[in-house]
Formats: C-alpha cells, structure tokens, sequence
C-alpha cells in the first residue's frame, strides 16, 4: 500500500488577509499570513493526514509525528508556517536539537517516498510540537536523530501491523496506538 490516508480536506486561502488552518484532531496548524498571494488571487490547499506508508527517512532517524502531504498549486509570496505535533517527550534544548523537519515530494514517481531534512524548524521542551516556516509544499514530517534502545527518549505512539490471510478474503490490519498525539488510525481493514 502506497500510504494510508487518515484524514482529508481542502483549505482556501486569499492574498487580503490572514488565515489559519487547525486540524486540531490531526496536530496539525498552518498560519498563512496576509501577503501569501497578490491581494485579488485565492488558492485552494488540499490536506491529507496520513499514518503510515512507503516511506524513507535520512539515515540514523526515526519518523516521531503523523505525516502531512499539503497540495497547493503555487508558491507563497510569504512564507506561512506550519506547526506539527510529535510524540516525544522532550526534557531538554539537547533533545529538541535531535529532532527535525523533514520532506518528500508528493509527486515523486518511485517508491518510496525519500524523505530530506529541512533546514530551520523551532522545537522547545515546553512543547508538544514543532513550527516551520515554509513557501512550497509538499509531503511534511517530523524525524528525531539517533535512537537507541534504552535512551531516555520516550515515545508516546505505536504503530502495529499485522497481515492476515482469511481464504478469502486478505487483510491488512493496522492500529496506530497515540498517548499524547492526536493523529490517531482507526482499525483499518483493507479487503
């Protein structure tokens, strides 16, 4: 299976004013700022929550937070930023360094989709989340950097999958199991 999709919707934005889209129940929030297009120009931007997929990260890191593919037609004229939610528990500045924005193009052809760090991104200790400012859109995630077993970084999100074979029918069961993060699988069963 390519990805699995959780949500989807569509956002419209317009060059006059300031506009925030929050997906709440996703952990999910892009503030646009007024000036993003030419004041006359709107623009609709099409969201799609996804849990899981065929997906490659930079090396030595581990996906910590849903994965966000954002469409839009054209880039800003300001940049908007994008705030998403993660599953660590950060205790310090040392931690937040480890973490990082990262991205894939959602028009890539080959699987799977390569995920690159993104230069920039803020995260805090006192946060559940992380913000980045961004003109192009694309596929966008958050990564954390060098995991080990054992580490003091405690994660608050699971991803089970199992594969059961019913002659017939065949299914794909997945359960996402969240503490803390909002993008949450239902049981997905996939004939």
């Amino acid at each position: 299976h390519e990805v699995t999709v959780v949500a989807e919707d569509v956002f419209t934005i317009a060059g006059d004013r300031p506009q925030v889209f929050h997906w709440e129940k996703y952990g999910f929030k892009m503030s646009v700022p007024q000036g993003s297009l030419e004041a006359s120009e709107a623009c609709d931007v099409a969201f799609k929550a996804i849990a899981h997929g065929q997906f490659e990260f930079p090396e030595n890191t581990q996906l910590v937070s849903g994965v966000y593919a954002i469409y839009m037609p054209r880039k800003l004229l300001q940049p908007a930023t994008i705030e998403v939610e993660h599953c660590v528990r950060l205790k310090s500045t040392e931690q937040c360094n480890r973490l990082s924005f990262v991205k894939a193009y959602c028009t890539q052809k080959d699987l799977p989709y390569t995920f690159k760090a993104l230069k920039g991104g803020h995260f805090s200790p006192d946060s559940s989340g992380g913000k980045i400012s961004l003109s192009r859109f694309s596929q966008v995630a958050i990564t954390q950097e060098g995991m080990s077993p054992g580490s003091d970084h405690i994660y608050l999100a699971q991803l089970l999958q199992y594969h059961i074979s019913l002659h017939p029918p065949e299914w794909f069961i997945m359960f996402l199991i969240t503490k803390g993060l909002r993008l949450t699988a239902e049981v997905i069963l996939l004939n």
